[in-house]
């Protein structure tokens, strides 16, 4: 069965996820969507090095296929 999900982007400079959440995120510059997280003021993608560019938009990980 295919199962579709609407992803909701936020605005980073007006609604920041909560620290430490694993989030979609889309840089300042880039297309493509990396798995990242807020810790304190600094964005960080998933493997802990942090983001130079600012991050425009977040979006929550989508649930993936129902089982």
């Amino acid at each position: 069965m295919t199962r579709a999900e609407l992803i909701e982007w936020h605005d980073a400079a007006e609604d920041p996820p909560d620290a430490d959440t694993t989030v979609l995120i889309i840089a300042g510059g880039d297309v493509e969507a990396w798995i990242g997280y807020l810790d304190g003021d600094q964005w960080r993608v998933a493997d802990g090095m942090p983001i130079d560019t600012p991050v425009l938009y977040w979006a929550h990980l989508p649930e993936g296929p129902a089982e």
